[in-house]
């Protein structure tokens, strides 16, 4: 039996060692790199000669939602910046509304609305107008009675009020027409008309009652037969009517008559409209297609122009005369003589 402390050991020079471990260590690098070509971890791309629409196809790139309408190949895309310069070009270079040759144009302010004499006014329409020169009946003529001289009116109204009175007697032969009321209720107790009616305070309004023999008075309860024919020869015309109710809000008053001048009463008396269907009839006559009436031996023109707002440039002819009335709503009446 042989003594094992006796036996010599190898030994590996330290050459060998690194040696052994170089190839050890590519073994390994070898193995890995061949399962990697074979099954290549997620998210990693495996770099090889290969053409660039190949490489693109593994790249994934992602891009703004769009539109699901496709361009229309056959128009040019026009960029958003011109789209907005063309617009903003558009509008400053657009042309203005050129009047016609002989107009020109009056400024009116927004207030100007709620002024002038043929103003629509019930109980969607407040009179907001200043009456201005005001006087009594001391100047009226005997063709008819007042209630007291002292009442207020404007001085048109009193000189249409004394040719209409003449011509009453002249046809009637009696002096039974009796103003009861003008710019107020008569708020005596028992008034016929204590009726707070709006367009009373605009200063064109009377209230007529009858006159009899024995001095007692009789309330109006249907129009006067002779006021209802003639009334709108000399400017008056019946304010408020049962056919204007339901739009004026005010119940009829056929005791109740509204100077506008013989021209006005004249063109509702020929197209057979009350006062409201006068102001609606003349939103529908412009500049370019007038309402044309004849008056004596001259003719006149009437028209509306809507408001634009704080100032409207009213278009008027040159050389001729002419009246600007608000209608109290949302425009101008223009009134033309010749």
């Amino acid at each position: 039996m042989k003594n094992k402390k006796n036996r010599r050991r190898r030994r590996v020079a330290p050459a060998g060692l690194m040696l052994i471990s170089v190839f050890a260590l590519g073994g390994v690098w070898f193995a890995d790199a061949v399962r990697r070509a074979v099954d290549p971890p997620s998210g990693v791309v495996v770099w090889q000669e290969t053409t660039k629409a190949a490489i693109l196809e593994n790249t994934q790139v992602t891009e703004p939602t769009k539109a699901t309408t496709a361009p229309d190949p056959t128009e040019p895309e026009t960029p958003a910046e011109t789209i907005l310069i063309q617009d903003a070009a558009a509008e400053l270079f657009e042309p203005e509304e050129t009047l016609p040759e002989g107009f020109t144009t009056v400024p009116m302010d927004e207030a100007g609305i709620c002024k002038g004499s043929l103003l629509q006014i019930d109980q969607n329409h407040a009179f907001n107008d200043t009456v201005g020169e005001l006087t009594t009946f001391h100047g009226k003529n005997a063709s008819y009675r007042m209630k007291r001289l002292d009442f207020n009116i404007r001085p048109e109204v009193l000189e249409a009020m004394n040719t209409m009175g003449n011509a009453y007697v002249s046809d009637t032969g009696t002096v039974n027409l009796m103003i009861y009321s003008t710019m107020a209720p008569y708020d005596a107790v028992g008034s016929l008309y204590p009726d707070a009616l709006p367009d009373r305070s605009s200063g064109y309004c009377l209230d007529f009652c009858i006159l009899n023999p024995d001095e007692t008075i009789n309330k109006i309860k249907e129009p006067n037969a002779w006021l209802k024919e003639h009334a709108w020869e000399y400017g008056f015309v019946f304010s408020y009517t049962e056919a204007d109710a339901a739009e004026t809000g005010v119940n009829a008053a056929p005791y109740h008559l509204r100077y506008i001048g013989r021209l006005h009463a004249g063109i509702m008396h020929e197209q057979g409209v009350s006062l409201t269907g006068y102001f609606n009839l003349l939103k529908g006559q412009t500049m370019d297609a007038p309402l044309h009436y004849t008056l004596g031996e001259t003719q006149y023109s009437v028209y509306y122009v809507p408001s634009e707002g704080v100032t409207t440039e009213v278009p008027v002819p040159e050389g001729k005369d002419y009246e600007i009335s608000g209608n109290n709503s949302d425009g101008y009446i223009v009134t033309v003589k010749g």
